[in-house]
């Protein structure tokens, strides 16, 4: 080889050591970015699960008496006596 070649083969040995040498500190300080975006996110799931349980605990106090029963089944209210029957219902269907 002449020293040409061997100067451009010296240099773009160099040049591909310099880009992959920048790729993997690329490479590790997107893998920093992405841990640190990790942990900020857990924190603030943590800050909002105890403002969750804050806010259901408060919703969810009643005090003692603030419960009423429920109505049975036929005991809606309505009177109505088997002899008394409208006069103006049409015909039910055939």
């Amino acid at each position: 080889m002449t020293g040409l070649t061997n100067s451009l083969v010296g240099t773009a040995a160099l040049a591909s050591a310099v880009l992959i040498a920048v790729a993997v500190l690329s490479v590790g300080y997107v893998v920093n970015d992405l841990s640190n975006f990790y942990d900020d996110s857990v924190q603030r799931i943590e800050e909002f699960k105890g403002v969750a349980d804050d806010a259901w605990a408060k919703m969810i106090q009643t005090e003692g008496g603030a419960r009423f029963a429920r109505q049975t089944y036929g005991d809606s209210g309505a009177t109505n006596t088997p002899g008394e029957q409208p006069s103006s219902c049409p015909v039910g269907p055939p």
